[in-house]
């Protein structure tokens, strides 16, 4: 389980070149992702397909889905990112930060403690920071999501109240929000 789909297709051009400690912040991402020894999915569209595959140095270290949607958005590259397995995989935006491995292992032992002998389709992390719970990326998707997801016609939120997300609390080793 160490697929992970990393979404690019809906970000403007700009953002995904921006430096991130002196590489585009895309580059960036992707080599935090192989560090942690995940495979990395990287969710094109029409758009930023060419610029990310002309531009980036990381990108021959991935594989490419192609959201053919003429009209691309965050729903449309999530269920793209459905197509790179019918097991669980890890799906996580490029312009999010990359959580320390030790909130992926958490996402990853939850999924193996429930994901596996229940209906939700997603496992999402919550940090609790100064009182209050933040929403933490990556989001998993299990296996029974992954078939749910697809079938579903039209996928326009992740709040659908069809769409069962058990979550998790974290702590983050560094008690603060993630942040590039």
């Amino acid at each position: 389980m160490n697929k992970v789909a990393l979404l690019a297709g809906v970000f403007s051009k700009d953002s995904l070149f921006t430096e991130v400690q002196g590489k585009y912040l895309i580059d960036w991402q992707i080599d935090n992702l192989i560090s942690m020894g995940k495979e990395v999915y990287v969710i094109l569209d029409q758009y930023t397909a060419d610029d990310i595959i002309r531009k980036s140095k990381s990108f021959d270290l991935c594989e490419m889905v192609y959201d053919t949607n003429d009209h691309s958005n965050f729903y449309t590259n999530f269920r793209s990112a459905l197509y790179i397995t019918q097991e669980a995989c890890f799906v996580q935006p490029v312009n999010t930060p990359i959580a320390e491995k030790s909130i992926w292992n958490k996402i990853q032992q939850t999924y193996f403690k429930f994901g596996t002998q229940t209906n939700h389709h997603m496992i999402q992390a919550h940090q609790l920071f100064h009182g209050e719970i933040k929403d933490c990326l990556p989001l998993l998707v299990t296996p029974n999501g992954n078939q749910f997801l697809r079938r579903k016609d039209v996928l326009e939120s992740l709040k659908d109240p069809s769409i069962y997300i058990y979550n998790c609390l974290v702590k983050n080793s560094k008690d603060e929000p993630l942040r590039l």
